[in-house]
């Protein structure tokens, strides 16, 4: 997945060339912002997630729970 924060709006914006989801967020990516905001919107779409790796990237790997 690729996260890309500091955007205008919450939204999933499609997937890469590689497979990999697209998620644009309002967040900053200061203080674990953006990744709190990633796990919030994810579950408002129904996804109960965990971030694995890449809390310090844009690039993450998230586990379902």
């Amino acid at each position: 997945m690729i996260v890309k924060p500091n955007k205008h709006s919450n939204r999933i914006v499609g997937m890469d060339d590689l497979g990999r989801l697209i998620i644009e967020l309002k967040a900053k990516p200061i203080d674990n912002e953006a990744n709190i905001a990633l796990i919030k919107f994810l579950k408002q779409e129904g996804l109960n997630v965990r971030i694995v790796s890449g809390f310090c990237r844009r690039e993450k790997r998230l586990r379902l729970i």
